[in-house]
């Protein structure tokens, strides 16, 4: 198994780092913030799981973690996001139509499908089916300027 060193100035923040005692931190690190998120389904526990909202030289990002629709989820709007990664999948988490409907709730710049099939890290047909107005499809090595 090849595990990633960690080098003595890196920070690495899990969940139970980021969701103590119910409350959502938030973490500043060389002047990344980083703000934890309600992210649950039947999956997935609200007492154990988290998004983040990522805030980087005015470019923020919701990494939304193993989740499906939250009653939380229209807050997010309030962040005024760039980018929201949404995963699709439909079976640890919501699938492409649900994803939809929260690209729209949410209402960032951008929507980008994520988790798409189960052993692939991208499924072009899985991401068509992800419908949202504001939908941005990375395919596998592509990249984008924040």
């Amino acid at each position: 198994m090849n595990l990633v060193t960690k080098k003595p100035s890196c920070t690495v923040i899990q969940e139970s780092d980021a969701l103590k005692g119910g409350q959502y931190r938030s973490f500043d690190i060389m002047g990344v913030g980083i703000q934890a998120v309600p992210a649950y389904n039947k999956n997935h526990r609200k007492e154990e799981s988290v998004g983040y909202v990522i805030s980087v030289d005015g470019v923020k990002v919701y990494g939304s973690g193993d989740t499906s629709t939250t009653k939380e989820m229209q807050e997010l709007a309030e962040h005024h996001l760039d980018y929201a990664l949404l995963p699709i999948d439909g079976i640890y988490n919501m699938d492409a139509k649900e994803a939809t409907a929260c690209a729209e709730l949410i209402g960032a710049k951008h929507s980008i499908p994520i988790h798409m099939a189960p052993g692939k890290l991208f499924d072009l047909k899985m991401a068509e089916k992800f419908a949202a107005k504001n939908r941005l499809i990375l395919r596998d090595g592509e990249e984008i300027e924040l």
